[in-house]
């Protein structure tokens, strides 16, 4: 996920190395050479690499190679070094929300999921979070189902009751597998809402299957 991706590498020689012969060739989603002192520097046995990763290397693959590593004599080096990594800057893409934002439902116990497009290193599930009503479920808490694109917590698994009136706050999070830079995090939040209960009716007198002599019979309610 680096804008510009350092690379390090130590090498062992004991007559030194040849730094104006060395040669790094780029390939796959940037292309070109390196050389030292324009994007590869040499101290001591490690070498340098800086790369910049412009935007349309996004979701390639780039492989980088030292073709020319001679020492002072031009041996040339015992062994082809390769090695390639991946471009992925672009966090996981929430798609759909629910229950969904703003709106008002009936239910007290309702699931609560959202959905989500990763096209470059993959969803890291241990990463996904909800924040409801600011208690927090985690991966660790074994209570989300994931199923394909989508994660979800059922409020009965989590304890989560809600009542007529009350204001439901969510705030969901999850990142993919970058590592190199730190991973690509996403986040969002919405509310929804239960709906109001009508007038709850309780009956005082007479109570119920009562026998009644009364004429008339007083009835009493709140």
């Amino acid at each position: 996920s680096c804008d510009t991706l350092v690379a390090v590498a130590v090498f062992s020689d004991e007559e030194g190395i040849d730094t104006g012969s060395v040669r790094v060739r780029l390939s796959g989603g940037i292309t070109g050479f390196l050389a030292y002192g324009s994007g590869l520097g040499i101290s001591g046995d490690t070498v340098y690499i800086t790369i910049p990763v412009p935007p349309e290397t996004e979701g390639r693959w780039v492989d980088v190679e030292f073709v020319s590593f001679p020492d002072i004599f031009g041996n040339p080096a015992s062994d082809t070094t390769v090695f390639s990594f991946f471009v992925d800057r672009i966090p996981p893409d929430i798609v759909a929300l629910s229950p969904a934002p703003g709106c008002t439902i009936s239910m007290g116990e309702p699931d609560i999921y959202f959905e989500f497009m990763e096209t470059g290193s993959g969803i890291d599930t241990g990463s996904v979070i909800f924040v409801v009503n600011d208690d927090t479920v985690g991966f660790e808490d074994g209570i989300i189902d994931f199923s394909g694109g989508r994660a979800s917590v059922s409020s009965s698994d989590a304890g989560w009751h809600f009542v007529g009136g009350d204001t439901v706050s969510v705030c969901v999070e999850l990142s993919d597998f970058a590592t190199l830079c730190g991973e690509n995090i996403s986040d969002t939040c919405w509310q929804f809402f239960i709906q109001s209960e009508g007038p709850s009716v309780y009956l005082v007198e007479p109570t119920d299957s009562a026998v009644t002599g009364c004429d008339p019979q007083q009835i009493v309610f709140y």
